[in-house]
């Protein structure tokens, strides 16, 4: 998990030199870090998720902490899913962070869709929130 922090910390400092979403991101995916371990982001599950912001919800923190530290997450795994190589000729889907882009919510959505346990269980980079 920390490698692909890392990258993901040197894109947002290309992609946003200077912002303070990069500071708030990267101390967010520190927190998730230290709740998850030293795990590959293939481990992570959407139960994984769940656990995270249940924790954070028992600790009294607010709404909206957990959904800024929930959006540093999503954003985390949708630049992941972009650096995944593609099959020649394949349009990468909309909502997923790239080298070249942000990651937006999902067409026809005006924000990335809550963490649900009827997500299948299967690892977060298989799954992206836009294929439900």
């Amino acid at each position: 998990m920390q490698d692909a922090i890392a990258d993901f910390r040197r894109y947002l400092d290309r992609r946003y030199p200077g912002r303070s979403t990069r500071k708030h991101y990267i101390s967010d995916l520190t927190i998730f870090q230290r709740f998850v371990g030293d795990v590959s982001p293939q481990a992570v599950t959407a139960r994984t998720i769940d656990q995270f912001v249940q924790r954070q919800s028992d600790q009294g923190l607010k709404a909206t902490t957990i959904n800024r530290r929930l959006s540093a997450i999503a954003s985390l795994f949708e630049f992941l899913i972009g650096q995944q190589p593609t099959t020649a000729g394949a349009i990468p889907s909309p909502g997923r962070a790239t080298a070249s882009g942000p990651a937006t919510a999902c067409p026809g959505m005006s924000a990335m869709p809550r963490w649900s346990s009827s997500w299948p269980s299967s690892p977060i980079l298989a799954t992206g929130p836009c294929s439900r």
